[in-house]
């Protein structure tokens, strides 16, 4: 049995009966296949944890092929276009390999473009307009080498009307990891940006300026 088509058919089972009940709508399903979509190196890095899962044993090679079908081949739109049951149960399977084989390592598309500093750490600041008020969130995502090993962080900062009103650097620890390998760090910091940028653009927040460390001079 192909454990993949039968999870989307019962999926797509449940969501009509989610709809037909009134515990959901059309419009919530919509916006749920929205925060679903991926970026081309979440997809690249998918379809390798699917070859890894095939040879442990975690996936058949049937299941690995309706599961690449549905990634299309590495453009997003192929894949955020698929039906929401779709994207919901291969967003399930990504998240279950993640856990049970890890990121796989492979050079930085977003890491590597980043200038390091002296000390070796690289920076990002993104800069969002919330557009419904005067809010602007500013994010970073930092890595570091800290005693041969690397750590890789997310802050939030908050304007309103250009003055602070909150600092979430320590309420994110989720988003902080520390890695043997430079590789393996990069491998988080490129999926933190790419997370950010999908989740702002969910909101229907503007990007109006990206940094790259050497730019900003404050620490925090």
């Amino acid at each position: 049995m192909n454990r993949v088509t039968a999870a989307i058919k019962q999926m797509r089972q449940q969501i009509e009966d989610r709809i037909a009940s009134g515990i959901t709508t059309p419009e919530q399903v919509e916006e749920t296949s929205l925060n679903l979509d991926m970026y081309d190196d979440e997809i690249a890095n998918f379809k390798s944890l699917t070859e890894i899962a095939v040879s442990t044993g975690k996936l058949t090679d049937e299941e690995r092929k309706t599961i690449v079908k549905y990634l299309g081949d590495g453009e997003p739109d192929h894949f955020n276009s698929q039906p929401v049951e779709v994207k919901a149960v291969l967003t399930q399977y990504h998240s279950e390999l993640l856990k049970a084989v890890g990121p796989v390592p492979r050079h930085s598309k977003v890491a590597a473009s980043v200038p390091a500093s002296p000390d070796g750490t690289r920076s990002m600041f993104l800069t969002f307009d919330a557009n419904d008020d005067e809010t602007t969130h500013i994010y970073e995502v930092r890595l570091r080498e800290h005693e041969g090993k690397y750590s890789v962080s997310v802050s939030l900062d908050t304007l309103k009307d250009g003055i602070p009103a909150s600092s979430n650097t320590e309420s994110m620890p989720y988003l902080a990891r520390t890695e043997e390998t430079l590789e393996q760090a990069i491998v988080y910091y490129d999926a933190y940006v790419a997370n950010i940028l999908k989740s702002a653009k969910a909101k229907g927040w503007t990007l109006t300026d990206r940094v790259d460390n050497g730019d900003r001079d404050d620490e925090r």
